[in-house]
């Protein structure tokens, strides 16, 4: 599954929980084969399980991350998709300088982004960061942040209706590309 899919959020959250299992019933393994076998605590079988912690902190953080987004509700999806706007993506958890942040929703319109959340932010950071990150890419884009369903599926109607060129449509799938890139 890729990001900016339904249900990314739930997929992440399964697969980053079995590799946690996974690294801890290895590293619980190795400890005790080392005791076992050299019957000390310092062995290489030792070494490599303190090693392993590292690449298990770095899933276990992720892990965290995923169980503080929230997914997108299905009855609002299919309000989304029923809309026929080509460029929206779902489930995204955009990483910032602070704390990463769950949005549910994303809209993208040549050069502007829509981004839909329950999650109570700093839209003036967030908005920011956004920017700074965009710019490094050569991408100046306007970021509009909607917190009701209502407005955001109006949104999306008023964009239906506008005739894109192709340059307009490419520039909206670079940005798009560039946004999934800045979310976990």
């Amino acid at each position: 599954m890729e990001k900016g899919q339904k249900g990314y959020i739930d997929h992440k959250k399964k697969l980053n929980l079995g590799i946690c299992i996974g690294f801890v019933f290895v590293i619980i393994l190795l400890y005790v084969i080392g005791l076992l076998v050299f019957k000390t605590r310092n062995n290489y079988c030792t070494l490599v399980a303190v090693i392993l912690v590292l690449p298990f902190a770095k899933f276990l953080v992720n892990l965290i991350i995923c169980f503080r987004a929230k997914a997108i509700d299905k009855d609002f999806y299919e309000k989304i998709r029923a809309t026929n706007y080509p460029h929206t993506d779902f489930d995204l958890i955009l990483s910032n300088k602070q704390n990463p942040v769950s949005i549910e929703a994303l809209a993208l319109d040549n050069n502007t982004l829509y981004l839909y959340t329950r999650e109570k932010i700093d839209e003036n950071f967030l908005r920011t960061n956004i920017k700074e990150f965009l710019s490094n890419v050569k991408i100046d884009a306007n970021v509009n942040f909607i917190s009701s369903e209502e407005k955001f599926i109006k949104e999306l109607k008023s964009l239906n209706l506008k005739n894109r060129d192709e340059k307009e449509i490419a520039r909206t799938k670079y940005l798009e590309k560039q946004i999934l890139n800045m979310c976990v």
